[in-house]
């Protein structure tokens, strides 16, 4: 979605979104049960758990952290243009907020940060329909909102 944005070299050297302490592993990412299934299939040696309706990958621990299993430390996300919606979206979120649906930014990617706040707002109302639409078919995506991330639009 941010391809244009973000470079993939970009996110190799940072790998922030891919990373994750005790205090973020609420932000591991959701998979649907079609994407693990398939991922199953290439990846046998990693496992996922039940989360609701979808499926988080079993975490890898690394000195202070857990990495994501598909996270490569020297080639970056092995997972490509299959990656799930979370980290498809990132550093954009879907979060409930006084009953209503937003899509969120929160402000850990320093190369989205120095975009223009139009020309980002323009590129996300393109995504706009894909997002609700994916939303309405996969709830579970749906965050509880988090203070400080910045609320863009509503769905």
């Amino acid at each position: 979605m941010l391809s244009q944005y973000i470079k993939k070299e970009n996110c190799h050297i940072c790998r922030f979104c891919c990373r994750f302490q005790n205090s973020n592993l609420w932000d591991v990412p959701l998979f649907t049960d079609e994407d693990k299934s398939k991922l199953e299939k290439k990846y046998t040696h990693i496992t996922f758990k039940r989360v609701s309706r979808l499926w988080t990958p079993m975490l890898v621990k690394k000195d202070d952290f857990f990495d994501c299993p598909f996270l490569d430390h020297d080639k970056g996300c092995m997972l490509g243009k299959s990656k799930p919606f979370d980290c498809a979206i990132w550093p954009f979120y879907v979060m409930s907020k006084d009953g209503k649906i937003a899509l969120v930014k929160c402000f850990d990617c320093e190369i989205i940060n120095n975009i223009n706040e139009d020309k980002l707002n323009s590129l996300l109302y393109t995504y706009f329909s894909q997002i609700k639409d994916y939303i309405n078919k996969y709830p579970d995506y749906v965050k509880p909102y988090i203070h400080g991330f910045k609320i863009l639009f509503y769905l």
